[in-house]
């Protein structure tokens, strides 16, 4: 959802006969003149950024005289059921934005251009991580071009560390560590206040090593004895008062204003929250601790989107010549000194815009996360659809209040994604 969301969490239930034949996107040619009209829509971009993407188009139709390019941006709500009925209807506009699981169904229904075959040379332009996140088993292929990235880092409010006993300077790096301090603090603060507010997902699972899916994404594999022992932590963390009650509903949605209320001590989060904290909540901001995000593996999660190429355009070449324009090394720096926000291209993260700090707490910020994202993936399969997710939620939660037995809930949850991925 433009800069705010990255991952957009759901999947379109989209027929073959949506956009062609499932998985049949065929490599059209990116060869020909550059010229012609061509749609171009972004996905809530449009408030805060018009005039960054007016002067963009203004510059790629200079660069290409005859062009022209006609920019849709729609609202933050529904867009995966826009793209569906986009899909559905043949308008799916020639470069879109997605991420991956949006993405993902659209490839299936054979909508999108498979660039990986359409344009082999442009994988060398992108972070290796990036470029695979637009890869899937199923239809083969790669099915965008890596646009801009965001990846942690973790939150912490020092005043509500340092009212329970924790060391505030010595944040939690881990989810292990952070489910023994929230047993402290769920001690001291009986109620209070709580460490944390949300249910673990199969993202943190796979930021502690457990293998998520199988390489060629046909199986979940989460059931392991490391999962397990993950949730017995958040049960034993949740027992003592260490996290949100509320956190542990289905539809909690509450959790960053939980954490901008002083509900909550610590919450994950990106660089584009600072703006939010200085203007929405002026103590926290007073009070604002910045950790990594938690691994146990060095590797941490890489939300990206991307801009996709319809397989229906009927100007491929200027379709992908201004998806390209619009992703290049330059304009994605350009945008990123714009927003708090990360180049997908090749080299730009070496800069010294991403390397050197200046002392203030963004500039800090963003050389971390840049530092972050040279060892990161994307951690969500493209396969785990919105059902999934919820059923995943409901046994994870369950485990935790002791409903369910941990093991339980996992081949549960399990079973319920691979049913549902058959």
């Amino acid at each position: 959802m433009g800069i705010i969301a990255i991952a957009a969490g759901a999947a379109l239930a989209l027929s073959a006969c949506a956009g062609g034949s499932a998985g049949s996107s065929s490599p059209q040619s990116i060869d020909g003149k550059i010229t012609g009209a061509i749609t171009f829509q972004t996905w809530n971009l449009k408030a805060g950024f018009k005039d960054y993407f007016e002067g963009l188009i203004s510059s790629f139709e200079k660069k290409h005289p005859g062009t022209e390019i006609k920019w849709l941006d729609q609202p933050a709500d529904n867009y995966a059921q826009k793209l569906q009925a986009q899909v559905t209807s043949n308008s799916l506009p020639d470069v879109v934005n997605t991420a991956p699981d949006l993405a993902y169904p659209l490839a299936q229904a054979g909508a999108l251009l498979d660039l990986g075959k359409a344009d082999p040379k442009a994988k060398s332009l992108y972070l290796a991580d990036a470029w695979d996140s637009t890869k899937y088993a199923d239809p083969a292929g790669s099915f965008a071009y890596p646009w801009y990235l965001n990846t942690g880092p973790t939150f912490f409010n020092k005043k509500l560390f340092t009212e329970a006993g924790l060391d505030a300077a010595a944040p939690p790096k881990s989810y292990d560590d952070m489910l023994k301090q929230a047993a402290q603090l769920g001690k001291a603060a009986n109620g209070k206040f709580y460490m944390w507010g949300n249910v673990p997902t199969i993202i943190d699972l796979a930021e502690n090593g457990v293998k998520v899916i199988t390489a060629d994404q046909t199986k979940f594999t989460f059931d392991s004895s490391r999962a397990e022992e993950l949730l017995k932590e958040f049960k034993a963390a949740y027992d003592a008062k260490g996290i949100l009650p509320a956190g542990l509903s289905a539809s909690y949605t509450g959790v960053g204003d939980a954490f901008m209320s002083g509900q909550v001590a610590m919450n994950s989060g990106s660089a584009y929250d600072l703006k939010n904290f200085d203007k929405n909540a002026p103590e926290l901001a007073q009070n604002l601790g910045i950790a990594p995000a938690f691994s146990s593996t060095g590797v941490y999660q890489m939300s990206v989107q991307d801009l996709s190429v319809s397989s229906k355009s009927k100007n491929t070449p200027t379709a992908v010549a201004f998806a390209k324009y619009v992703t290049n090394a330059e304009n994605q720096m350009a945008f990123a000194k714009i927003v708090n926000i990360f180049p997908s291209s090749t080299g730009s993260l070496d800069d010294p815009f991403f390397s050197k700090t200046d002392g203030t707490q963004n500039t800090e910020l963003r050389v971390a996360a840049a530092a972050q994202l040279k060892s990161a993936e994307s951690f969500r399969p493209p396969v785990f659809t919105a059902a999934m997710e919820t059923y995943v939620q409901q046994q994870f939660a369950d485990a935790i209040l002791g409903k369910t037995p941990i093991k339980d809930a996992l081949a549960n949850a399990v079973a319920k994604c691979n049913q549902l991925l058959g």
